[in-house]
């Protein structure tokens, strides 16, 4: 998930928004509906702890300071 923020905010400062759009939502979408501390790289199942996780805390962290509904 942190690679994955990562990722989209360097696409999205070297203007390929459509790409960082993608990888934002995905993400999001994935945290918000299996709020886990670690995803499997190959499936996206959500591992460990299902009560709280930085990863998906990032992820609602960065939602919120661009407004965006968490819940």
């Amino acid at each position: 998930m942190n690679l994955n923020w990562l990722l989209a905010r360097g696409f999205r400062s070297n203007g390929y928004v459509e790409v960082a759009n993608i990888i934002s939502e995905r993400s999001k979408a994935m945290a918000f509906t299996d709020f886990r501390e670690f995803y499997s790289p190959e499936s996206g199942r959500g591992i460990r702890g299902s009560k709280f996780g930085w990863a998906t805390a990032a992820v609602t962290i960065d939602a919120r300071s661009h407004g965006e509904a968490t819940s």
